[in-house]
């Protein structure tokens, strides 16, 4: 048979492509990623996939207990809210004083220039584009987002529980938000499931982490990664890499550091000996609506987004107001759509 390319996502939307590719000789997965945006993406993200999902990874929260037991504040549970969130990282924050310090803490570490400010906006019910994943204009100045980066911005502005990106630079030069978290300088951060204990980061954090699922807030959101398996098409044991594939289906445990693909695992007792009551606990509570952001074939929707960001971080440095900023961006955003028809 002919090579043939089938694309299952990445079609005109941002990250997390997915594609087969089949031939004579087998077929094998490049990429896999999850459609990110309002429920009426959830049909996409439920559908049959072609191919044996290996494992879950998801943006979930993270606080340094060791943070707050030196603070004193009692620490934020699985069903915590923005209020909660807000309210810890208050707690928690302490930047008195020099970076070397022991003492010394963000409440929250993030930066305008990271996904953080994205999450929020659609924890707040917000949303970039009108439509996924094949949006026809741009939404940055959505009344949810503008609300939504006024919060987000306060957290800096109003509260100064976040890192000033000039002087995150200065203290931990080598890997700004990262290095302070490897380093325990963070009440609060945003991560991936598998990141825990910093088990796959070159260097583990010296903090206590603790995962929790994300704040609760005004819309349900889930962002997430998939891992699969794919046989090669020069594999000259097809049959056999399926039977190998279907044995690593049916044990929880080659999921990894990842959430096993089968709902039946993350809620079994191998899984939770292996992880953790508290772990497992937040693999159960993976939001049903979870979404997928696909690569961005059209790179208008990714200039969009960096329009977006740009305007939070030019409230972040008080060069105007939300309001004006998102307008401004929404307008530079339609001009990109209006060149690509």
């Amino acid at each position: 048979m002919p090579t043939r390319l089938t694309f299952h996502g990445g079609a005109s939307t941002v990250t997390g492509s997915c594609c087969l590719v089949e031939h004579d000789r087998g077929r094998f997965l490049v990429d896999c990623g999850l459609f990110l945006g309002t429920r009426t993406l959830a049909a996409l993200n439920r559908r049959e996939l072609p191919f044996a999902p290996a494992g879950l990874d998801f943006v979930v929260a993270y606080y340094d207990a060791q943070r707050f037991k030196a603070a004193g504040a009692t620490p934020p549970t699985l069903n915590w809210t923005q209020d909660d969130f807000l309210a810890a990282a208050i707690a928690v924050h302490h930047t008195e004083g020099v970076a070397t310090q022991d003492d010394f803490a963000y409440g929250f570490c993030s930066l305008p220039d990271s996904a953080d400010p994205i999450y929020f906006t659609y924890l707040f019910g917000g949303r970039l584009f009108d439509r996924l994943p094949d949006p026809t204009r741009p939404t940055l100045d959505d009344p949810a987002n503008i609300e939504a980066v006024q919060w987000y911005t306060d957290l800096r502005l109003a509260y100064g529980v976040t890192p000033d990106p000039d002087e995150i630079r200065k203290y931990f030069p080598r890997g700004r938000v990262f290095e302070a978290i490897v380093r325990g300088k963070c009440g609060l951060w945003f991560g991936q499931y598998s990141d825990r204990g910093g088990r796959v980061w070159p260097v583990e954090w010296q903090g206590k982490g603790v995962m929790l699922p994300l704040p609760r807030c005004r819309a349900p959101f889930g962002l997430i990664q998939v891992d699969g398996y794919y046989i090669l098409a020069q594999s000259k044991h097809r049959k056999e890499a399926w039977d190998w594939i279907r044995f690593l289906l049916d044990h929880q445990e080659a999921a990894g550091l990842m959430v096993p693909p089968l709902q039946s695992q993350a809620h079994s007792k191998e899984y939770v000996a292996r992880v953790g009551e508290e772990v497992a606990e937040v693999a159960r509570r993976l939001p049903p609506d979870a979404i997928i952001f696909p690569a961005a074939a059209d790179p208008v929707l990714g200039q969009t987004v960096e329009l977006y960001l740009g305007a939070i971080a030019q409230v972040i440095k008080g060069d105007m107001d939300v309001e004006t900023a998102l307008s401004e961006a929404q307008v530079q955003a339609e001009a990109l759509f209006s060149a690509r028809e």
